[in-house]
C-alpha cells in the first residue's frame, strides 16, 4: 500500500529536477523507499497495459465493447501488420493524465489501413465495425511507413547512381524547354531510377527480367537503345559546364601527421559530356548489383522472418564496401 502512494506523488519531475531529498524530507521517507516508489511508476507507465488502457478509454464505451476493442489492439500489433522500427530511440509517448505519460515502442504498419482492416473483417466475419471507427481503435504508437523507415541499400553504387541521375535529369529537363517538343518523345525526362533501367532492357517475362538482360549480355537490349542529345554528349571546350558529384578516394589527414585515403562524395564541375558519359557508365554495372542487392536483402527478411528460437541473426557491415 505504502508503494501505491508513494507511486502515485513521484512524477517525472522528481527524476528531472534531482528534488526526491526534498520530498523524502517532506514526506518524512527514507530517499529509497521514494526512489522504489519512482521506479514502479515509470515501470507502470511503460507497459503494455498502460499503453492498452489508453486506447481503451479513447473511444466512446457505447460504441463496442471492450473484448473488440481488446481484439483490434491486438490484431493492429499482429506480426505482418505492423512491426517495430528497430530502433531503440523510436518511442512514442501519450499523456493520459496531469504530467502523467504512457510510452511504447513505434510499430509502423507493413500495409494500408484499409488492407489492414479488410483483413481484419475477413478473419473476424461475426464483428460488424465501420472502418472509421476501427482506425480510431488503433493504438497510438502505431503509424503509416515513412521513407525513411523502409529498407534501401546505402552502398556507393547506389548513392552515386541516385546522384549522377539527378543531375542528369535537371540537365535535360531545362534543356528541353529551349528545344522543340518533339524532341522530348525520343529523349524523355525520366522520373526515377527504375524508369530509366526498365527503359534499357527487354520485356519481364513471368514478372521479372531475364538474367542475360541484367548482365548486359543481351544483343536487343542494353545501353545503346538510350537517346541522348547530341548537346549531352558533348566534350569540347564550347560544351556547357554542369555541377554534379561522384566519389573518389581523397587524401585526408588523420593524428599523427599522417595522410590516408578515403572514398568520399566529391563535388565536380566539368563539361556535361562527361556527366553523361559517367551516367552511361553506371547504367552498364548498376542492374546486377540491384539484383544482388535485392536478391539479399529477400533471403535476410525470410531468415528473420522463420528464425527459430534461441537463435539471433548477425550482420556484418563494412564501412566503404
Amino acid at each position: 500500500m505504502m508503494n501505491v502512494i508513494i507511486s502515485s506523488v513521484s512524477g517525472e519531475k522528481i527524476s528531472d529536477n534531482k528534488c526526491r531529498k526534498k520530498l523524502a524530507r517532506k514526506l518524512g521517507l527514507p530517499v529509497r523507499r521514494v526512489s522504489r516508489g519512482h521506479a514502479i511508476r515509470t515501470r507502470i507507465l511503460k507497459s503494455e497495459k498502460s499503453s492498452w488502457t489508453y486506447t481503451n478509454r479513447k473511444t466512446r464505451s457505447d460504441a463496442i465493447t471492450p473484448d473488440t476493442k481488446k481484439r483490434i489492439y491486438k490484431f493492429w500489433c499482429k506480426p505482418g501488420i505492423s512491426r517495430p522500427t528497430g530502433n531503440k530511440i523510436d518511442i512514442k509517448r501519450v499523456r493520459i493524465g496531469p504530467k502523467t505519460y504512457s510510452s511504447h515502442m513505434t510499430h509502423i504498419l507493413e500495409k494500408t489501413q484499409t488492407d489492414v482492416y479488410l483483413d481484419f473483417i475477413g478473419e473476424n466475419p461475426s464483428i460488424k465495425i465501420a472502418q472509421r471507427m476501427f482506425e480510431r481503435c488503433k493504438p497510438y504508437f502505431v503509424r503509416p511507413v515513412r521513407p525513411k523507415d523502409r529498407q534501401t541499400c546505402c552502398c556507393k553504387y547506389h548513392v552515386e547512381f541516385k546522384t549522377v541521375f539527378k543531375s542528369c535529369m535537371e540537365f535535360r529537363k531545362k534543356l528541353l524547354i529551349e528545344n522543340e517538343p518533339t524532341e522530348c518523345y525520343s529523349t524523355p525526362v525520366y522520373d526515377s531510377i527504375s524508369d530509366v533501367v526498365n527503359a534499357t532492357l527487354c520485356e519481364k517475362v513471368d514478372g521479372s527480367h531475364n538474367l542475360q538482360c541484367l548482365k548486359r549480355n543481351c544483343s536487343d537490349c542494353g545501353v545503346k537503345i538510350l537517346n541522348f542529345l547530341p548537346c549531352e554528349l558533348d566534350v569540347s571546350d564550347t560544351a556547357e559546364f554542369v555541377k554534379w558529384e561522384k566519389f573518389e578516394n581523397v587524401s585526408v589527414n588523420v593524428k599523427g601527421n599522417k595522410t590516408t585515403k578515403k572514398l568520399m562524395l566529391v563535388k565536380k564541375e566539368s563539361q556535361v559530356g562527361e556527366l553523361f558519359s559517367y551516367f552511361r557508365k553506371l547504367i552498364e554495372t548498376f542492374l546486377v548489383h540491384q539484383h544482388r542487392a535485392t536478391w539479399q536483402n529477400e533471403q535476410f527478411q525470410n531468415l528473420v522472418r522463420n528464425l527459430p528460437e534461441k537463435q539471433c541473426v548477425c550482420v556484418h557491415d563494412f564501412s566503404e564496401n
